[in-house]
């Protein structure tokens, strides 16, 4: 039996290997894990020299970058930088390994497929924010956008889309992704599974024009902060990926314009409780009692408080360290209170004969279902394609669409 041979698209070759970063040798290596070699020389011959692959290596290939058989052998052109946030900027603010990357560019084509369907339909998408930059005052900002969640917030609640009232920081963060997409900006929650070996070094990033994506966060109010820093993105019109940490303090211009806005969003009237602070030192306990106060009145976390004060020399960068440090060890410590009860739980029911299987499920786009819901119904996409695109399986496409 003839083995059937393709050739490459050597230009689409070179794409991804920019797209992720990658050298020939690391390609080889993704390549061929295994006893089995091949030299540079012949995979640079398969990949750009026009030489013909058989079915096999094609596999191989998709195995790493999963963009389908034919994608690798089609002729068609890729528009390079109108496609992918790497090939239009240089640095990032997180050193992205090779699964980011992958989860990053799986996005923007999905991106990419919303465009499209939101055209087919007529689908208005136009920006309903004003354009903002840096040189704009953080606070004035804030009370415009404040001004603009809360006349959405009512009109949400009379909808019934959202809850009166929020009782979780999960209830808070569904809150603001509900009121920022009915502004005609997508927010996707991407959760990395637990088995996953490599996992993507990004808290979330925003891609022009319109897309918001988070990475779901064991604290919560990390991820919230998260989201109000992407979005100060949006408000500002720069893309960015970000690997956000609490204690970062050697950022740039635009960095600190998004951090700011997102403190000050999320303090809100409890500002000037914090402004009134003075110098933390051991005297009054760092302020301990009152930051407490702060946490509990906002969903702000005792880091961001505290790195607050260090920006604007209210604290010593020693007690800060210790402070830190000592918040970190509590987090640490309450993560491996919850695995323990989740593996005794676990343990009862399997004596008990029980399956228990608790699989989180980010929280969903309304804007993207709508948008997926309006194109089923005029016959541009079938139930299949409305299932992959949500990940679900087929007896749960009913609960989406209708």
């Amino acid at each position: 039996m003839i083995k059937e041979k393709y050739i490459l698209n050597s230009n689409r070759i070179n794409y991804l290997l920019k797209l992720y970063n990658l050298k020939d040798q690391e390609l080889l290596d993704k390549l061929y894990t295994g006893k089995k070699k091949i030299s540079l020389d012949l995979l640079n011959n398969r990949l750009f020299e026009q030489k013909e692959v058989d079915l096999s290596f094609l596999k191989k290939l998709d195995k790493i970058f999963n963009k389908g058989l034919v994608w690798y052998i089609s002729k068609r052109e890729i528009d390079a930088k109108g496609s992918s946030i790497f090939l239009r900027k240089d640095k990032f603010n997180s050193d992205l390994n090779f699964n980011a990357r992958k989860i990053i560019n799986r996005f923007e084509e999905q991106k990419l497929d919303v465009q499209l369907l939101g055209k087919l339909i007529n689908y208005n998408l136009d920006r309903q924010i004003n354009n903002y930059s840096i040189s704009n005052n953080i606070k004035d900002v804030k009370e415009e956008i404040i001004k603009k969640f809360n006349n959405k917030t009512e009109e949400l609640i009379s909808k019934k889309i959202i809850k009166p009232i929020i009782k979780t920081e999960k209830e808070y963060l569904e809150r603001l992704i509900r009121i920022i997409e009915s502004f005609n900006i997508f927010v996707f929650e991407f959760i990395e599974h637990k088995r996953t070996k490599e996992k993507s070094n990004f808290s979330g990033f925003f891609i022009k024009p319109n897309v918001i994506v988070i990475k779901r966060q064991k604290y919560l109010r990390r991820e919230i902060f998260t989201l109000m820093h992407e979005f100060a993105h949006y408000l500002i019109s720069t893309e960015e990926i970000d690997q956000l940490e609490d204690n970062n303090q050697n950022t740039s211009d635009i960095e600190n314009w998004c951090n700011d806005f997102a403190f000050n969003f999320l303090i809100n009237d409890y500002y000037k409780e914090f402004n009134d602070l003075t110098l933390a030192n051991k005297e009054n306990n760092y302020y301990e009692e009152e930051i407490n106060s702060l946490y509990s009145k906002t969903y702000l976390s005792k880091t961001a408080f505290y790195t607050r004060l260090l920006k604007e020399s209210k604290i010593s960068s020693l007690d800060y360290n210790n402070i830190y440090s000592k918040i970190q060890e509590s987090i640490n410590k309450e993560e491996q209170d919850k695995k323990l009860k989740e593996q005794e739980t676990l343990e009862i029911t399997k004596q008990d004969k029980v399956k228990h299987f608790g699989i989180s499920k980010p929280i969903q786009s309304n804007l993207f279902v709508e948008i997926l819901r309006f194109n089923y119904f005029e016959g541009n996409i079938d139930q299949g394609k409305v299932c992959k695109y949500l990940k679900i399986k087929g007896d749960k496409f009913n609960d989406f669409i209708y």
